[in-house]
């Protein structure tokens, strides 16, 4: 069986992480934690629409861009995780402007089986999204991960909770949604908004040592996990991106959306414990 063609639009990222006082840095972004998901456990190599500067050259050729650098600067995130608790800055967020949609972006988009959207700011709008989805066949997966919408950067570069005021508008184009409940406050109420937006689509809200709730088809079920000792965990960062990625890749293989809970559940637990993605 040929493999399908995955499409991440999302924001690239360089990550300057500290860890219960360890530093270092390397690249970030929900679409590159997807995409080496994808190439280390399935072969797939995932094709990332993002912009990105000449900074971000040393980690490039690991991925598959549709285009080269756009300018000098990166998007970049600073982690600050202690304890389990993270803080997030966002520094030069002016420089990660949405891709236009070229004419080998849109051959790829009219190719593509899986296309993942998963911003880390809120600078796509709803124009741009419905602009993709054009192009889109009709029998292809299409999955969002809102985390970025869900963001507002204050003049201190300090990430902070924005509300999702364009998710009337973004939500009927896709076939599941997945979202922390560290993202918003009440999550879970407004996820079963959101489930309203389109019948049959799946919703997914990740709840760390409790699982996930997933809303699909007027049905709100909570999917346990096993806790993990804290002593044990690795490394938190882009857990929750591989999440997304088993979830979508077992819907994909037709894996009743429950099912794609507990298989992704178990993908979560093996990557808090395992060394991070090189």
């Amino acid at each position: 069986m040929s493999k399908p063609v995955v499409t991440i639009i999302g924001h690239a990222c360089i990550d300057h992480n500290t860890i219960d006082g360890t530093k270092y840095e390397k690249w970030g972004s929900s679409a590159m934690y997807i995409a080496k998901y994808y190439l280390a456990h399935f072969g797939i190599k995932s094709h990332i629409i993002s912009s990105y500067g000449k900074d971000f050259s040393k980690y490039a050729n690991d991925f598959i861009f549709t285009e080269g650098p756009s300018g000098n600067r990166t998007l970049l995130y600073e982690n600050i995780v202690t304890n389990g608790h993270r803080v997030q800055y966002c520094r030069y967020s002016d420089c990660s402007s949405p891709v236009p949609l070229s004419e080998e972006v849109i051959s790829l988009l009219q190719r593509t089986d899986i296309l993942i959207v998963a911003p880390q700011i809120s600078n796509y709008s709803a124009a741009y999204i419905s602009d993709i989805m054009s192009h889109l066949s009709d029998n292809n997966l299409k999955v969002l991960l809102p985390q970025g919408f869900m963001r507002h950067i204050n003049d201190d570069d300090k990430i902070e909770k924005r509300e999702f005021s364009e998710a009337e508008s973004i939500l009927p184009y896709f076939d599941a949604v997945i979202a922390s409940d560290e993202d918003y406050d009440n999550i879970l109420n407004l996820a079963e908004e959101w489930a309203e937006h389109k019948a049959g689509s799946s919703i997914v809200i990740t709840q760390a040592e409790r699982g996930a709730t997933i809303f699909h088809k007027g049905e709100i079920k909570q999917i346990p996990t096993t806790p993990l000792p804290f002593d044990k965990i690795k490394n938190p960062v882009g857990s929750g991106d591989m999440f997304s990625a088993q979830f979508t890749i077992s819907l994909h293989d037709k894996l009743h959306p429950h099912d794609a809970v507990h298989e992704a559940n178990k993908t979560t637990a093996q990557a808090l414990l395992a060394e991070p993605l090189a």
